[in-house]
């Protein structure tokens, strides 16, 4: 991911006239990575082993930082969406393929892949409300400038006519920033638009509290001049190296333009459950929705003295664990299915701290 946080002057500019006994500057770092099919390092390594098979992929990293005064909050922040979804058959191709592994004569593989990718800057307003006695809400509204632009689909065939060959047609919509298949030359494309995130916080006994958070609710990006294809692509032209293994030169018909094009944002929903049975102890429940991909997790949290607070979590989805540790206005999250960064398909980490002056 790729953050500038050149908005910092804006907001130093903003935050001057406040008097520091009113404000609570805060910084958060969240990132989640996910991959079903492949440990996700080798996603960018040409699909290397071993293969789980799959159909989903996701990536969403996010800095921020601002400050509270009183009700409100003031910040900036720079963000990355990668989501893909394919056809568990597609993934098996491209890992056969890609490690020019035998391939099975006269199967035919289904092609589908969807994918979105966003990146952008902005400045973010929120205000919370103490809504009655057990319910407070936060909402808050992101101003977004973006630069990174993926929005479409592939969808086609491939039939194995050898273990080391196969023909192909896939036909092609899509928008971008950046021409990854045909390699088009395009001045980057300059996107505007907004996001609104909501999060209720609920507590109606001392023993029960649980927490709804929804990140991009509504959004829109609106792209005034989006490169785009719309292509029919087959393995026409193909050549052999000296392994026998075929290449392609893909034959292509289609157009390419520019549009208008709104931009839509996958909302990402976490809802979580604490049960505080003693003073000491407590046991926990999760549920995070992707759009794409849905993970459910258990666990438990102590607090052992001085403030501390610890907290685990085990991610059936993922088959990972989260640990968490929180003292007075610091938040740190770190966790994994693998303890080998390029076997691991699971990731998440959050840093977050505010100060009170």
């Amino acid at each position: 991911m790729r953050f500038r946080l050149n908005l910092i002057p804006i907001l130093l500019a903003i935050t001057s006239s406040i008097q520091a006994s009113e404000y609570q500057p805060y910084v958060t770092i969240q990132s989640i990575a996910y991959s079903n099919s492949i440990a996700i390092k080798a996603i960018a390594d040409d699909w290397q082993p071993p293969f789980y098979g799959g159909d989903t992929a996701l990536i969403y990293g996010k800095i921020e930082s601002g400050v509270h005064w009183q009700e409100w909050q003031l910040g900036i922040l720079e963000r990355c969406d990668y989501f893909l979804e394919f056809a568990s058959q597609t993934a098996e191709f491209l890992y056969l393929t890609k490690n020019k592994l035998p391939l099975a004569p006269g199967k035919k593989y289904e092609i589908y892949i969807n994918a979105l990718h966003n990146c952008s800057q902005g400045i973010k307003l929120g205000r919370m409300k103490q809504l009655s006695s057990t319910l407070r809400a936060n909402l808050a509204i992101s101003y977004l400038q973006s630069d990174a632009l993926t929005d479409g689909s592939l969808k086609g065939s491939a039939l194995v006519a050898a273990e080391k060959s196969y023909d192909f047609q896939f036909d092609v919509d899509y928008l971008y920033s950046r021409d990854t298949l045909f390699k088009r030359r395009i001045d980057t494309p300059k996107g505007k638009g907004y996001t609104v995130d909501l999060r209720l916080d609920w507590q109606p006994s001392k023993e029960f509290s649980s927490q709804l958070e929804i990140i991009d609710l509504t959004s829109r990006v609106y792209w005034n001049e989006a490169p785009y294809t719309i292509a029919t692509a087959t393995s026409d032209t193909k050549t052999y190296n000296e392994d026998g293994y075929i290449h392609y030169d893909p034959a292509i018909s289609g157009y390419e333009s520019y549009k208008r094009f709104a931009q839509t944002l996958p909302r990402k929903t976490s809802l979580a459950a604490q049960y505080r049975w003693t003073d000491n102890f407590e046991a926990l429940a999760e549920y995070q929705d992707f759009e794409i991909e849905h993970f459910t997790s258990i666990g438990a949290g102590w607090w052992p003295g001085g403030g501390h607070h610890l907290q685990g979590l085990y991610n059936i989805t993922a088959k990972a664990v989260v640990l968490r540790y929180m003292w007075k206005q610091l938040h740190l999250e770190l966790g994994g299915d693998k303890t080998k960064i390029n076997q691991v398909r699971y990731f998440v980490f959050q840093l977050s701290y505010s100060h009170s002056f």
